[in-house]
């Protein structure tokens, strides 16, 4: 719940909640949501959404080279080649 201030009285706000925060879930584990989420998207053909998940990911384990591989190939062909490379290149360590 959010609390917001009136100018006189306060009121409570529900914010949505999405499914996988209702559990206090590991790191680990929200980090491979958002990697199997991109993947989801990628087949789907909606790749701005799966760009954004993949980047979801590696915010919270920037050296997952699956995430970097999968977010390459959607960078790839949403025609942007030089972030496509970049992680191509972050995947095999170099």
């Amino acid at each position: 719940f959010v609390t917001t201030f009136s100018s006189q009285f306060a009121k409570m706000i529900e914010v949505p909640v999405l499914p996988w925060e209702k559990i206090d879930w590991s790191d680990e584990r929200v980090q491979k949501i958002y990697l199997d989420w991109g993947v989801f998207n990628t087949h789907k053909q909606q790749l701005d959404i799966a760009a954004n998940y993949y980047d979801k990911s590696l915010e919270l384990k920037a050296d997952d080279a699956r995430a970097l591989v999968y977010r390459s190939l959607c960078k790839r062909d949403i025609a942007q080649t030089e972030g496509a490379l970049e992680d191509a290149l972050a995947a095999l360590g170099e």
